[in-house]
């Protein structure tokens, strides 16, 4: 197997990094990147017996021409690269498969403006909602 490690020791706050640098022009001269730009990714390919194809990536998209960015993250289905997740730079999350996940039976929100669901039994999802004064509100959902 291959392995890439980057390590770092020391007392401060920062870890390793990894840098993706993307300019249009040359390294000479170069000029501002263009919306939809590929910023950096890593990307993963497989063998399927006869070459290799790629099966996803991650990695950031210029928003704009002023340095804001899109993350997203890519799977192959069917032979087709598509979009599964992506965050613009206003922070707005899309999930292009709808969301699916297991809620646990009791959690409750730790910091102002949090919101939680928790999955208080077979037929009742209960929202909680920590306020900006620190108290936990609550309303519940009854499913059929």
């Amino acid at each position: 197997g291959s392995r890439l490690t980057i390590s770092q020791a020391e007392d401060g706050t920062d870890a390793p990094d990894v840098q993706f640098k993307k300019a249009r022009g040359t390294h000479a001269s170069p000029t501002k990147v263009s919306a939809s730009d590929a910023l950096g990714r890593l990307n993963a390919f497989a063998h399927d017996g006869t070459n290799y194809v790629q099966a996803g990536n991650f990695g950031f998209l210029a928003s704009d021409d002023a340095g804001n960015g899109t993350f997203e993250v890519k799977t192959r289905v069917a032979d087709t690269l598509g979009t599964r997740i992506s965050v613009d730079a206003n922070g707005h999350t899309d999930l292009a498969g709808g969301l699916t996940w297991s809620p646990r039976t009791t959690v409750t929100p730790q910091t102002n403006g949090e919101l939680t669901v928790e999955a208080t039994n077979d037929t009742t999802l209960t929202f909680k909602y920590k306020g900006s004064d620190g108290t936990v509100r609550t309303g519940t959902i009854t499913l059929s």
